[in-house]
């Protein structure tokens, strides 16, 4: 039981004889209250100790390695998509290089076949005959020229038609002119060309059999 005594200013705690007089049990719950309140307070303040230094460094020092793990992944993705790049245009390159590649050989190709002929031809012509013209085409040849027999000219062409290099042949047109007192037949005719065969080679002046 507490007793206070509010005239006189003092107050007495307990009962009975043995009573603490009132100033030192004021003490006691001011000393009391201040305990309750530091424990009250100690818990947040544990708390927002480890959360600053414990909690926030960890978890920053985890952020600042996975955010240097995602700049090397970024480094890494950046250097794949320039190596990529540079993988396109060098393949862009050499489909580019191999189509002038191509280019070239069938142009050398076409050339060669235009010196066959041409050599073939040279070496069919008879005696009493000479050409005026030869056009390679793409698909046939035109000869032009002049002969003193026309058995001469049927000859020819018939040796013409014999080359593994050409196919169907037919007179354009044939007649005689006089030069000088001498007649002489002017001829034209064409020769389909064959396609070269890939697997075969064949030599200038390859002969049908």
């Amino acid at each position: 039981m507490i007793k206070i005594n509010l005239a006189a200013g003092q107050a007495t705690i307990g009962a009975g004889p043995d009573a603490v007089p009132g100033g030192e049990g004021e003490k006691i719950l001011l000393q009391s209250g201040g305990l309750k309140l530091f424990l009250m307070l100690l818990g947040p303040l544990a708390i927002w100790m480890f959360q600053n230094f414990y909690l926030i460094p960890v978890k920053t020092t985890e952020f600042l390695s996975k955010n240097t793990v995602l700049e090397n992944l970024k480094q890494k993705n950046e250097l794949a998509k320039t190596s990529v790049t540079e993988y396109k245009d060098i393949d862009d390159k050499k489909t580019r290089l191999q189509a002038q590649i191509d280019s070239i050989e069938a142009l050398r190709k076409e050339r060669m076949r235009e010196v066959r002929i041409l050599d073939f031809i040279q070496r069919q012509i008879p005696e009493k005959t000479w050409l005026r013209s030869v056009q390679v085409q793409v698909d046939k040849i035109i000869v032009s020229g002049q002969s003193i027999s026309k058995n001469d000219i049927a000859v020819f062409m018939e040796s013409v038609a014999k080359s593994q290099l050409t196919g169907d042949i037919g007179l354009i047109s044939s007649k005689e002119k006089n030069m000088e007192g001498t007649l002489v037949n002017e001829f034209s005719f064409s020769a389909a060309l064959l396609k070269p065969k890939p697997s075969k080679a064949s030599s200038p002046g390859d002969v049908k059999r």
